[in-house]
């Protein structure tokens, strides 16, 4: 039985609780960015979604950020 991906819900609650005013990660992506909702979340939900069924982070993703 295959464990589906998380849906959109899940990841905004767990964007949410990120905290803010804090320095961004390694990718510099900071938690403010995340946290807008609308075309932004699609996006995220659309990435996770890849990188869930695919098992491992498009090799676009490290092209884009060296």
């Amino acid at each position: 039985m295959a464990i589906q991906a998380p849906m959109k819900q899940e990841i905004q609650l767990a964007i949410h609780k990120l905290n803010n005013n804090k320095a961004p990660s390694i990718d510099g992506i900071s938690a403010e960015l995340l946290k807008p909702k609308g075309e932004v979340m699609n996006k995220i939900h659309k990435f996770v979604g890849i990188i869930w069924e695919k098992e491992r982070i498009p090799e676009e993703y490290y092209m884009l950020n060296p």
